[in-house]
C-alpha cells in the first residue's frame, strides 16, 4: 500500500470535513479571531500535504490544489468582509455607528476576489482584459532572415510578463482564455504566451470586437495585418515580397512607433472608458501607493498615451461623490473630482495623479470598493483603504495612529514581493488596525479630519510648537555604518526639520530631508532620514 498516496486521501478527507463545518455547523468560524486560527489550521494542512506531493498520482494533486484555491478564495471573501467593516462602531468620537448612504454598500470588501476570473461575467472579464492587455501586453513579431533566400521565417507571439508573484494571475487569464502557456522566463519574472495559429486566430477576433483605444491599439492592427499575410502563405513558401512587408510592420511596432498628430487625435475619438476596462488598466499600470505615507492614486503613461490620462481623467470627474460620512457634518454636495496631469519630457512620461483626501474618499474608494479586483493589487487596495480610513478617522493626527501607516506603507507594493532584496515585508494584521481604528479621539482631531478644509483650519490654530508635532515634522537621523547596521546620530530624534538641518549644518532651505525621509536613499553615501524610530543594531 502506498502509504503517501493514503495520507494525501486523508488530508483530503479532513479538509473536505472542514468546509463542511465552515459553512454548516460553526459559522462562528468565519469571524474574528476564530477565522484567523481557521486559516492557519487550513495552511498548516496545507504545508503537510506538500510532501505528499511525492507521489505520482497527477489526479490528486489536482483535486487538492483546486480544494486549496476554492478555500483561501472563501476565506478572503468571508473574512475580509468581516475583518474590513466600514459600519462598525469605531472613531467617530461618539457611541453611534459610522452610517453609510444608502447608496452604497453597508459592508466594505475590497478585492475579496482577488484572483478569482470565474467571479466575472464573461462582460466583464473582456473588459478588464482589455484594459490589462493595454498596460501588461505585448505584441510582438519575430523574424528571421533566411540567408539563402531573400525571405526568412516569422513567428507571432502575444506575451503579458508579470512579476513571478503574479502567476495566478496568468493563470487565470489562461483559463478564461482556454488556451496560451506559462512559463518562468527569468528568475523574477513569469510569462504568459499566446503563439499557436489557431489560438492567435480567437485572439485576433477578441481584440477585433473589443479593440484597444492606447496606441497599442495600433500595434495590434499591424500585428494583425501581419498575421493575416502570414496565413495566406502558411505550409507554403513565403515570398520575399510577402516577407519584406511583414518585416516592415514589425520595424514600426511597439517602441519603434511614430505617431502623427492626426493618428493622435484619430485615436482620441476612439476612447471609451468602462468600468472593469479601467480595473484592468489600474492593476497593470496604476497604483494605490503613498506619498510621505499619504494615499494617493495614480497611472503612469508614457507621453504619447496622454490622451488615455485624458479621457480617464473625465470619466472620474463623471462620478457620482459617494463614500461613508465619518459624522453629520461632511458635506460632499458640489464636491468634484479634478484628477492632475503632470508631464516629465526627460523621462518622456505623463502621471495622472489624485492625492486629495476627500476626492480619494469619496470618489476613488467606493468607485474601486465596488469592482472585483483581479490580481494581487487587490490586496495593495484593501490596506491602501485602510490608510484612508485612518487618515479620515483623525488617527493619523496621533503618534499610534501614524506608527501604524508607516508600518501599512512599508508592506505594501513592491516592499511585499519574495524578491525584496531585503526580504518580503509582513502585512500589518488586520485585527491589530481594527483595534486602532476601534480607539475614541478627541473631538476637535474628528472634527479635523472630516475634510481637508476642516484640517487646514486646524493645523492654522495650533501653537508651532504643536503643529509640528501633529503633522509629523519629527525627524530621526542615522548612521549607515560599512556592515550595514544603522546608528542613531546624538540629539535624534529632532522636534523639525530645521532642527535636523542644523544638527548636520545644512542651510535651512535644503530639501534633502523632505526629499528623501523614509525612502532609504543616503545622503552623503552616510545619512538616512526617518519620521519613526528606527531598530539600530
Amino acid at each position: 500500500m502506498n502509504t503517501t498516496l493514503e495520507l494525501t486521501k486523508l488530508i483530503f478527507l479532513l479538509e473536505l470535513i472542514f468546509i463542511f463545518c465552515y459553512y454548516c455547523w460553526i459559522p462562528e468560524l468565519s469571524t474574528g479571531k476564530s477565522g484567523q486560527v481557521f486559516e492557519w489550521t487550513f495552511s498548516s494542512f496545507f504545508t503537510l500535504n506538500l510532501a505528499s506531493f511525492q507521489v505520482q498520482n497527477r489526479k490528486w494533486r489536482r483535486a487538492y490544489k483546486a480544494l486549496y484555491r476554492f478555500l483561501r478564495y472563501v476565506l478572503r471573501q468571508d473574512y475580509f468582509a468581516e475583518a474590513i467593516c466600514w459600519t462598525s462602531s469605531g472613531n467617530t468620537g461618539t457611541d453611534s455607528p459610522i452610517s453609510a448612504p444608502s447608496n452604497t454598500q453597508t459592508s466594505f470588501t475590497p478585492g475579496s476576489n482577488f484572483t478569482s476570473g470565474s467571479s466575472l461575467t464573461e462582460k466583464e472579464f473582456t473588459a478588464w482584459f482589455v484594459g490589462f492587455t493595454e498596460a501588461e501586453g505585448n505584441f510582438y513579431i519575430k523574424t528571421t532572415n533566411s540567408k539563402k533566400t531573400d525571405s526568412g521565417t516569422v513567428d507571432f507571439n502575444f506575451r503579458i510578463k508579470l512579476h513571478i508573484d503574479d502567476r495566478e494571475t496568468l493563470e487565470m487569464i489562461q483559463n478564461r482564455l482556454g488556451f496560451g502557456s506559462i512559463s518562468t522566463s527569468q528568475s523574477d519574472t513569469v510569462m504568459l504566451t499566446i503563439s499557436k495559429i489557431e489560438d492567435l486566430k480567437k485572439l485576433i477576433a477578441l481584440f477585433n470586437e473589443n479593440p484597444l483605444m492606447s496606441t497599442k491599439s495600433l500595434d495590434f492592427k499591424d500585428f494583425a495585418k501581419g498575421f493575416s499575410l502570414y496565413f495566406t502563405y502558411f505550409n507554403r513558401s513565403m515570398p520575399a515580397e510577402i516577407y519584406n512587408q511583414i518585416y516592415n510592420l514589425k520595424l514600426g511596432m511597439n517602441d519603434s512607433r511614430i505617431l502623427s498628430t492626426n493618428q493622435i487625435n484619430d485615436l482620441k475619438d476612439k476612447v471609451i472608458i468602462t468600468d472593469y476596462w479601467l480595473l484592468g488598466f489600474t492593476e497593470g499600470d496604476g497604483s494605490f501607493c503613498t506619498n510621505k505615507f499619504k494615499p494617493v492614486y495614480s497611472i503612469t503613461q508614457n507621453l504619447k498615451n496622454r490622451f488615455i490620462l485624458e479621457a480617464i481623467q473625465n470619466f472620474l470627474s463623471n462620478l457620482r461623490p459617494q463614500g461613508f460620512s465619518l459624522n453629520e457634518q461632511v458635506t460632499i454636495e458640489g464636491l468634484t473630482l479634478n484628477a492632475n496631469i503632470g508631464d516629465n519630457a526627460r523621462t518622456n512620461i505623463a502621471v495622472l495623479n489624485i492625492s486629495n483626501f476627500d476626492l480619494l474618499y469619496f470618489f476613488i474608494l467606493p468607485f474601486f470598493q465596488n469592482l472585483k479586483f483581479q490580481s494581487r493589487k487587490g490586496i495593495d487596495f484593501t490596506y491602501w483603504c485602510f490608510l484612508i480610513k485612518l487618515h479620515k478617522s483623525g488617527l493619523y493626527y496621533t503618534t499610534e495612529g501614524r506608527d501604524l501607516i508607516f508600518r501599512i506603507a512599508r508592506s505594501m507594493n513592491q516592499n511585499r514581493y519574495s524578491t525584496n532584496p531585503k526580504g518580503p515585508v509582513n502585512l500589518v494584521p488586520i485585527l491589530e488596525i481594527n483595534e486602532l481604528l476601534n480607539k475614541k479621539l478627541p473631538s476637535n482631531i474628528i472634527e479635523a479630519a472630516a475634510s481637508t478644509a476642516n484640517y487646514n483650519q486646524f493645523v492654522t490654530s495650533l501653537s508651532r510648537e504643536n503643529r509640528s508635532t501633529l503633522i509629523g515634522k519629527t525627524v530621526w537621523i542615522y548612521i549607515k555604518e560599512d556592515d550595514g547596521s544603522l546608528t542613531k546620530l546624538d540629539g535624534s530624534p529632532f522636534k523639525t526639520h530645521t532642527q535636523a538641518k542644523i544638527a548636520l549644518g545644512l542651510n535651512a532651505t535644503n530639501s534633502i530631508i523632505t526629499r528623501t525621509l523614509d525612502k532609504e536613499i543616503l545622503y552623503l553615501n552616510k545619512y538616512l532620514f526617518f519620521s519613526n524610530e528606527q531598530e539600530s543594531i
